[in-house]
């Protein structure tokens, strides 16, 4: 699940997002739902990891070490 509660950085509207993915099997999308308040969602996507892209990993260890 992923939320976000945020100002709208053009009028300064609250803007609440909601988004959840169930997955059974593992690595199967079986239900998704998206929800959102202040704002209309054009369009939503997501990918399943079950590891951190490597990319992502590497720059976090970039952002760490500095």
């Amino acid at each position: 699940m992923a939320e976000l509660d945020d100002p709208c950085h053009n009028c300064g509207n609250e803007i609440r997002l909601k988004f959840e993915v169930w997955e059974y099997p593992v690595g199967i999308v079986n239900m998704s739902n998206d929800d959102s308040s202040g704002a209309e969602i054009l369009q939503s996507d997501f990918d399943i990891y079950h590891e951190p892209p490597q990319e992502e990993h590497e720059e976090a260890m970039w952002l760490v070490k500095r």
